[in-house]
């Protein structure tokens, strides 16, 4: 139900990065994480960017690498965790402040929109229903997004197509 509230709420938002940001603080709230931050590229340069830091965040996170957790998100589409996080097997130092994560990616169909990372400063064991709802909320944003991507689209055509017939005209 929370979901689908700020769901409603979002769609009479703009721009995907104010969607993105708001996704994040319930997401945070709803697996009780204790910060987390998200990317987003909307462009089409293909980079991220970061999109939103929760003010707990102890770090500025940089811009996920090729071989990292949020590109490997990205590609596969999945939700991806690590419950023990040991500096072993990470290059980042950000391991200093995290022992588990959980990146949900934002997309929808062929478009990658970006992903949300929930950190806890302990130790978390997912469980299944935990992950259920990180599916939940990968799909309400990533429809949010689209549709918001969508309707960004046609407008952008929109305005094209009445320059092009204002443009004829004047011809």
């Amino acid at each position: 139900d929370i979901l689908n509230q700020v769901s409603m709420h979002v769609m009479r938002d703009e721009d995907n990065t104010s969607i993105i940001e708001k996704f994040t603080e319930e997401a945070l709230k709803i697996l009780s994480a204790d910060f987390g931050f998200s990317f987003g590229k909307f462009d089409d340069s293909n980079k991220f960017e970061l999109i939103h830091k929760s003010p707990l965040t102890p770090f500025t996170p940089s811009i996920p690498k090729k071989k990292g957790g949020n590109q490997e998100s990205d590609r596969k589409g999945n939700i991806i965790f690590d419950s023990n996080v040991e500096s072993r097997n990470y290059d980042s130092d950000m391991v200093d402040y995290l022992k588990s994560y959980l990146i949900i990616p934002i997309r929808y169909g062929d478009h990658i929109f970006g992903n949300i990372t929930l950190c806890y400063k302990n130790k978390h064991d997912f469980t299944e229903e935990e992950l259920i709802v990180a599916e939940m909320i990968e799909n309400v944003v990533s429809r949010a997004v689209n549709i918001n991507w969508l309707i960004e689209k046609g407008q952008k055509s929109l305005t094209l197509a009445e320059k092009q017939k204002s443009t004829e005209v004047l011809l």
